[in-house]
């Protein structure tokens, strides 16, 4: 599991960016059908975090990661820099069963 800050930098939500990634693919290739099923479960994840972090399973996180990877974004700034650093850096977490 991997544990994803939720945290606001300025101006810059983290979980309306991530929102914004996971609901709208890339438009040269699109989501496939397990691409559809992982981005469910981190827009649910992420809606239902009543904190400033959630957890994700590393298979979700890898995909979350490819689609922050994929995005092209329309602006550039220390806040965007410091939220790819904070997605590459997440923090491993064991869950006890």
């Amino acid at each position: 599991m991997k544990k994803i800050p939720l945290k606001k930098i300025e101006q810059f939500d983290y979980r309306e960016a991530l929102l914004g990634i996971l609901r709208n693919p890339p438009r040269e290739r699109g989501f496939s059908m397990e691409d559809v099923r992982q981005a469910v479960k981190a827009i649910e994840a992420i809606e239902l975090s009543k904190t400033d972090t959630v957890m994700l399973e590393d298979a979700v996180y890898e995909f979350l990661i490819k689609c922050i990877q994929q995005t092209r974004y329309v602006t550039a700034g220390k806040e965007l820099v410091q939220f790819f650093e904070d997605m590459e850096k997440a923090e491993s977490v064991k869950v006890k069963e």
